[in-house]
């Protein structure tokens, strides 16, 4: 350990020895060296050089003069523009009468489509055998009471043993 210690501090004494041999060459002085990269000392045209203080730094920048009471950050984080709004554009679906936003398809409605889908995929895969075989033409999804129209001749029909529901549209 103390080998590497002396091995340090020669290290540090040749690499300083070297720094002022430079300047020299440079013709500058060591005082006028900058301290680092960023921030070096100002040259001074008249009267005596004074080095930057600890008050002149960054440091000192962006501190608050004083403390914010706690009514002050409450009010400012509880602020009217922060406040959860209160919704006017709820009304009930026409469908099943759960309360929805207008414009917005009703969560309900949407979670009994779903089911009904994947159940139409269910019979679909199972009458294809997977997902890789199914043919290119058009689904037709016919319910319990229906018939096939002459239009869905050259179509893959699904017969569903269930009525149609109201919200599935032909």
């Amino acid at each position: 350990m103390i080998k590497l210690a002396s091995f340090v501090q020669s290290l540090r004494t040749s690499l300083l020895l070297i720094e002022n041999r430079m300047l020299q060459a440079a013709g500058l002085e060591r005082q006028l060296a900058p301290a680092l990269a960023a921030y070096g000392p100002s040259i001074c045209l008249k009267g005596p050089c004074q080095s930057p203080g600890l008050l002149d730094g960054i440091l000192w920048m962006a501190a608050p003069k004083k403390r914010r009471t706690i009514e002050v950050n409450r009010t400012r984080r509880r602020s009217e523009t922060k406040l959860i709004k209160l919704k006017t554009n709820i009304e009930p679906c026409p469908e099943c009468g759960h309360l929805k936003q207008k414009h917005i398809l009703c969560g309900f409605c949407y979670a009994k489509v779903c089911r009904e889908t994947s159940k139409i995929r269910n019979q679909i895969k199972e009458v294809e055998g997977g997902h890789f075989r199914a043919p290119t033409v058009e689904t037709v999804v016919i319910y319990e009471g229906e018939t096939a129209n002459s239009q869905d001749k050259d179509k893959r029909i699904i017969e569903r043993p269930r009525k149609r529901p109201s919200w599935f549209n032909v």
